[in-house]
């Protein structure tokens, strides 16, 4: 029996059908596929584009790649297109930063060839993708590499290797110089010899634990010296695998951290002095204000808020008896004979003045500013103390003359005028 041959069959030789194949093949690909003109335009662009760079095939076709190229990679563009129009037989393969409509670059490589279709045209064909993973993943691998160089290589850093069982393996000659002992000496677990005793025990649990889950761990522990002194020691160790993903050991690093452990203690204790110095300042009955050298304030207790009325945040950056505070109501020449004797000369003052509180109610203060020196006499910071005190024991000659006029009554606490010196009312 003949039999005949299937009408698909026929059809699907024909080169209407081979296109379709062809065109849905090419469509559904996630590699983005364009064609261009020797100029670079685009002629053909795949729906990949969608995906790739958030365009519409439409929104490519008859711009230039260069329009989308990030401006360092420009260069590496042209230079690659002029290359396989002068090579047609041979394909070229390219990495790039191309932006997307969002506006981020991706790193794009990009495979081209020269194709003719049987006329003198011709077009450069391009299958690109999306390499950002992993240019990431190639660059996080450098950025391992290139740590773990620095480490290796580093005057200051200790290092070593192990097996998997924990015994090590390695060490290298900047940590045999630190404890003064040998290779033998340290191999295995020897070095563990030179250990605090207070650390050893919590070491060994602390790396049984690490072990067991395969994760990188940071210790501190005490060390001996070569010259038979234990200093800090900050140890970071990653665990370190084959190939096929099996568990070698760990390689570690370590640092000696004694004298940056001392500052740590040091500035705590200061902090800790510094705590209780506010603490004691807050319930100090006068009104205490810190400056920096510039007459800023950097601090002010409790009674400095309950006695101007000003809120700390409203203190703080300002300049001590500045008009902006509770300032501003004396002469100019005294506050010029004021800041000249605690900032030039260096010398406690002690007066009394008017200041003002933010309801806009005057009261005399005593006021103390003792300049606080560095070692090699260079002024750090002031601090003003002041108590308040009736307003007749200011000067009247020192407040300006708008207050000389609207002084308080003392007795009502309400303004009233009074004489000036040139027996104005």
């Amino acid at each position: 029996m003949e039999v005949m041959p299937r009408r698909a069959d026929s059809q699907a030789d024909t080169p209407r059908a081979q296109e379709a194949r062809w065109r849905f093949l090419i469509e559904s690909c996630a590699d983005l596929i364009t064609t261009h003109k020797r100029n670079g335009v685009y002629v053909y662009v795949s729906p990949s584009s969608r995906q790739m760079l958030g365009y519409e095939p439409d929104e490519l076709a008859g711009h230039k790649p260069l329009e989308f190229v990030h401006e360092d990679d420009k260069h590496t563009v042209q230079s690659g297109l002029s290359h396989v129009l002068q090579k047609p037989n041979a394909s070229h393969t390219i990495t790039y930063r191309m932006r997307t409509k969002r506006g981020n670059h991706i790193w794009v490589e990009t495979r081209s060839n020269v194709v003719q279709h049987g006329t003198p045209e011709e077009e450069v064909v391009c299958i690109s993708r999306d390499i950002s993973r992993r240019k990431l993943s190639e660059e996080h691998e450098h950025e391992q590499q290139k740590r773990l160089f620095s480490m290796t290589h580093s005057p200051k850093a200790l290092m070593w290797l192990s097996d998997m069982q924990g015994r090590r393996i390695y060490f290298n000659s900047t940590w045999l110089h630190y404890t003064g002992r040998g290779l033998r000496d340290e191999y295995g677990l020897g070095w563990m010899a030179g250990l605090h005793g207070r650390d050893k025990s919590r070491y060994s649990d602390a790396f049984s634990q690490h072990a067991r889950e395969l994760r990188p761990y940071e210790h501190e522990y005490r060390l001996r010296n070569r010259r038979g002194e234990y200093r800090w020691i900050r140890e970071l160790a990653v665990p370190r695998f084959a190939e096929d993903a099996v568990f070698e050991g760990y390689t570690g690093s370590c640092f000696d951290i004694t004298d940056m452990k001392e500052a740590h203690n040091k500035l705590r204790k200061q902090k800790e002095e510094l705590g209780r110095l506010k603490f004691a300042l807050d319930h100090f009955a006068d009104h205490v204000v810190i400056t920096d050298s510039n007459g800023l304030i950097i601090y002010a207790n409790r009674a400095a808020v309950e006695m101007t009325g000003f809120p700390l945040e409203e203190m703080l950056g300002k300049r001590h008896g500045g008009p902006d505070l509770w300032g501003g109501n004396m002469t100019p020449d005294f506050y010029q004979d004021l800041w000249r004797q605690v900032k030039q000369e260096k010398q406690v003052y002690s007066g009394y003045l008017l200041n003002r509180k933010k309801t806009g109610e005057f009261y005399g203060a005593y006021l103390r500013v003792h300049p606080l020196t560095t070692q090699a006499g260079r002024l750090r910071y002031f601090a003003a103390f002041e108590r308040e005190v009736p307003i007749e024991r200011v000067e009247p000659r020192h407040i300006i003359s708008p207050h000389q006029e609207t002084l308080l009554d003392h007795k009502t606490g309400r303004a009233k005028a009074v004489r000036t010196r040139r027996g104005k009312k």
